[in-house]
């Protein structure tokens, strides 16, 4: 059964409620889903009321729908194998149950205008708490797990936007 107050409780409270989580992976996908299908929803309502809905919206609201458990997977694994380069010792399993449980309220607070940017920096610290308590690692490291995927990604995604740059620009 799927119990919708225990990821806002997270959310809120990771530093002690991350650890009370229980459930599977499949579980994580589901709450997830529910957080897919909650931004879906309130990005039609507030499209259909600013402008005339397209075509364009409701294709990006199911890519949304399809593209959420994948996404996690992917995330969750590139977390996953970090913390095993780090000495993690917890499962892909709950590893993935814990992100996609928290992912629930981390979407609904991120489309919130007057909070999502102090929700998006707070998802680190429930992150951090995810990581920590799935792999049983010290803080430094989990800090480094953390952050060694985004410094990784964004040195590639450097190295791409500038071999694209015309070679004019690059002398």
């Amino acid at each position: 059964m799927v119990d919708i107050v225990a990821p806002f409780k997270a959310f809120l409270e990771p530093w002690k409620e991350v650890k009370n989580l229980k459930g599977s992976l499949v579980d994580g996908l589901i709450y997830n889903e529910i957080g897919a299908v909650i931004l879906a929803v309130i990005t039609s309502l507030f499209e259909s009321s600013v402008s005339a809905t397209t075509s364009l919206s409701g294709v990006a609201n199911f890519a949304i729908l399809i593209l959420a458990p994948i996404g996690l997977l992917i995330i969750s694994a590139i977390y996953y194998v970090t913390a095993k380069l780090f000495g993690g010792k917890g499962s892909f399993d709950k590893q993935t149950f814990l992100f996609g449980t928290v992912s629930l309220p981390i979407a609904i607070f991120t489309i919130i205008p007057i909070i999502n940017f102090l929700a998006a920096l707070w998802s680190l610290v429930v992150y951090f708490f995810v990581l920590k308590e799935t792999h049983n690692l010290s803080d430094l490291k989990t800090i480094a797990v953390e952050l060694l995927p985004a410094i990784v990604i964004g040195i590639i995604t450097a190295i791409v936007v500038i071999s694209m740059l015309p070679s004019s620009l690059l002398v």
